[in-house]
């Protein structure tokens, strides 16, 4: 399945240490799978120099670049955890229980939490080191979304503690209803749109809704809702439900 995911998206490759832990232990019998892993990566480096000349290059064009400089990993790494526009935790409050939920989960599986703990932090480091960190004109953190499965796996801990304490329940209540609301909140009006109406007509400038909180890509989608007819609805089947709006 790795050497599968590979061929879809090279940076699965970081995943390996769950791949490790999996074979850990066993017998020599077990590597065997290490070959058809290396047989994956062959065969798509072979493919990227047939098709684009060289081994490192994914079809990309320049954006596929990885700049591993502290100030372009800083960069990234800030845009990625902690900008208003597209830090993971904005979209996906939730996922900030995956913090303290590491901690008890080590106590319990030091092997798996520490696999989880290597793919997070790499994956994110190799992302924070790209030209197109931000995923262009995606929703929310869109190129860290293979490793949010293991930031909810690594939040399961958490969740499970604070059932116990009624302020910890309703605190992370909150946080799954200000993720969904904002989830919902991009189901009103497709967000790309809004997006492009803003920049384009040069109301505000693209690193803005990256950076600002007054005219981050959130703040904007929020914002249009003074303007918002049913019509707007970002989804046939709504629409259909709900109005009578042609397509």
């Amino acid at each position: 399945m790795v050497a599968c995911s590979i061929l879809f998206r090279p940076t699965t490759l970081l995943a390996l240490p769950f791949w490790g832990k999996t074979i850990w232990g066993k017998n020599f019998k077990a590597l065997s799978s290490a070959g058809i892993i290396v047989a994956a990566v062959a065969g798509l480096g072979i493919f990227n120099w047939l098709r684009f000349g060289s081994l490192l290059n994914f079809g990309y064009g320049g954006v596929d670049r990885f700049e591993f400089s502290g100030s372009s990993i800083l960069q990234g790494l800030s845009g990625l955890l902690l900008s208003p526009g597209r830090s993971v935790f904005v979209y996906s409050p939730l996922l900030l229980l995956a913090l303290p939920g590491a901690f008890l989960f080590m106590k319990k599986e030091t092997a798996l939490t520490t696999a989880c703990l290597v793919t997070v932090i790499s994956y994110t480091l190799a992302l924070s080191s790209w030209r197109g960190w931000h995923g262009g004109l995606a929703w929310g953190a869109r190129s860290l979304l293979p490793i949010v499965p293991v930031l909810g796996f690594l939040a399961a801990p958490i969740l499970d503690y604070v059932w116990r304490n009624k302020w910890l329940a309703s605190a992370s209540l909150l946080l799954a209803i200000a993720g969904f609301g904002i989830q919902a909140l991009a189901l009103l009006r497709d967000p790309t749109h809004v997006l492009l109406d803003n920049v384009t007509t040069g109301k505000v400038e693209f690193v803005d809704t990256m950076y600002s909180v007054r005219s981050s890509w959130l703040a904007l989608q929020i914002g249009m809702l003074q303007q918002w007819q049913p019509c707007d609805l970002d989804s046939d089947t709504l629409r259909h439900l709900f109005t009578n709006c042609s397509d």
